[in-house]
């Protein structure tokens, strides 16, 4: 999950960037919202990872397999995305 995190950063900081700056700090809000004014759809995809991160966390329910699965292809996307903005 941090590295899917650390991807949010890639979309909206450095020279692949779109927004020239990165969040601060420990609120996984912070970064969704950034994200968010640069791209919605990874966005939604980093959302849906941290939900899943605090469910695997913090919950006493597993992840159910269509969670695990949503989790899997946001991973892919914002891992993906990261790709383009650097390279």
């Amino acid at each position: 999950m941090a590295a899917t995190s650390g991807t949010g950063d890639t979309a909206t900081s450095g020279s692949g960037g779109r927004l020239g700056e990165h969040a601060q700090g420990e609120n996984h809000n912070e970064a969704v919202g950034l994200l968010e004014k640069a791209n919605e759809g990874l966005a939604k995809h980093l959302r849906t990872l941290l939900d899943l991160k605090t469910k695997a966390g913090y919950g006493h329910t597993p992840a159910t397999s269509n969670e695990i699965k949503r989790a899997d292809r946001a991973a892919e996307a914002l891992v993906e995305a990261a790709r383009r903005a650097s390279g």
